[in-house]
């Protein structure tokens, strides 16, 4: 092998630019803590599983994740990273759009139309701003800083392991809906969602697809529908084998460089 070359899958080394490892835990945890007390400063006890109201859907969703997306953009920033943040530096095929492609299937199956049209046009306006907002911090972090944090030191197919994991782990404690449905959630949106970073060539197409995903989950209990929980199981099951199935995929391509 020539000087200078490592063998595919083969961690790189560390550039010099490379965070320590503590320094993962402390911005993961830093941006947790803000989110956590914004939304004990505009904490609003609802008293139902969904939003009842546009009032609602700005304490609950919206003012943490401002506070949280504030996190999201300074870090990078202050790293020198934030180009590697938000933009992707492998290209991979044209065929996994086919990923994003079905995510946005199912965001419009799951989707209650009925339930939206009900709660008026500006609880439906407030919470598509909202998860547009949450979708943006918690892509910023988890497919941004978490994937550029992890591609200094493993290579690929650990990054999208490590990933995986981090965002689950996130999703679960910040995720909507009850339990059954934030573990599904937080495990396939983990899946989908790195593959629409490397697909996107960036931030963008996660960003989208998370909002889209979160829109799909809460339009089930907002208004008058507000005492249910969000999310189906069946919503969830059929997220899940998506991810599933791109993970197959993904496992049988990845030593190819995803082409």
């Amino acid at each position: 092998m020539p000087a200078g070359r490592r063998s595919p899958g083969t961690a790189p080394a560390a550039p010099a630019g490379a965070l320590p490892w503590v320094a993962l835990g402390s911005v993961l945890l830093g941006w947790l803590t803000v989110i956590g007390l914004v939304s004990i400063f505009y904490g609003l006890d609802r008293g139902t599983a969904g939003l009842a109201d546009a009032r609602v859907v700005r304490s609950d969703l919206l003012a943490p994740h401002v506070g949280g997306l504030v996190v999201a953009v300074l870090v990078p920033a202050l790293w020198g990273r934030a180009r590697d943040v938000r933009t992707e530096r492998r290209t991979v095929a044209r065929t996994w759009w086919l990923v994003p492609a079905a995510v946005v299937a199912w965001a419009a199956w799951a989707l209650d139309v009925g339930t939206l049209r009900a709660s008026g046009p500006g609880l439906t306006v407030a919470l598509v701003v909202a998860c547009l907002v949450v979708a943006l911090d918690l892509e910023l972090v988890l497919r941004g800083f978490v994937v550029t944090f992890l591609r200094d030191r493993w290579d690929e197919p650990s990054v999208a392991v490590g990933s995986v994991l981090v965002s689950g782990a996130v999703l679960l404690l910040l995720g909507p809906g009850d339990a059954p449905v934030r573990a599904g959630y937080a495990v396939a949106a983990g899946v989908l969602l790195y593959c629409a970073r490397r697909v996107g060539g960036g931030l963008l197409a996660p960003v989208l697809l998370h909002a889209a995903i979160l829109v799909a989950l809460w339009s089930q209990a907002v208004g008058d529908a507000a005492l249910r929980a969000p999310g189906r199981v069946v919503d969830v099951v059929v997220l899940l084998a998506l991810a599933a199935a791109t993970t197959v995929a993904g496992v049988l391509v990845l030593r190819r460089g995803w082409r």
